[in-house]
């Protein structure tokens, strides 16, 4: 039974996921951008049977940064701080020139790393490590559509 392991209720406890730290920690491939990814999850039962879990993300944190570490854009969603709704920043490495815009958060639904991958590759050019890239994205976006509990 998945509700214990190693003596913690996993039902109870937010897990967290993560490539952040000093660059060039996340190079993109074929790219001098700089990924950082964070995520907080729960694992969480489906159904009243036993056997069925999912992960159920609690918050997330998607940031890209240039070559000389200007961030450029990021997608966040972190309830209860506000503000709880998902959102994301363009600054300083996006070029924007309005001040307003880089100071904002702007409302943008939910975001799965999945479709952050797929802007990459489309928007910058980042050259993904496997040639059914495209195939492996789309699988695991319906996926995560197909079970997500909100968004």
């Amino acid at each position: 039974m998945l509700g214990y392991f190693g003596g913690v209720n996993v039902r109870e406890k937010t897990h967290h996921l993560s490539f952040v730290g000093k660059p060039p920690l996340a190079q993109l491939s074929g790219t001098e951008l700089f990924l950082f990814f964070s995520q907080n999850y729960r694992i969480v039962q489906c159904s009243h049977d036993d056997q069925a879990w999912k992960v159920s993300t609690t918050s997330y944190f998607y940031r890209l940064d240039d070559e000389e570490g200007n961030e450029i854009l990021s997608y966040h969603w972190h309830p209860p701080s506000a503000p709880a709704y998902p959102h994301l920043h363009l600054k300083r490495g996006s070029l924007v020139g309005r001040a307003e815009l880089q100071k904002t958060h702007m409302p943008t639904g939910r975001v799965a790393v999945e479709s952050v991958v797929e802007f990459l590759v489309e928007t910058f050019n980042v050259v993904p490590l496997k040639e059914d890239w495209e195939h492996i994205v789309l699988r695991n976006l319906r996926q995560f559509e197909a079970n997500r509990s909100w968004g």
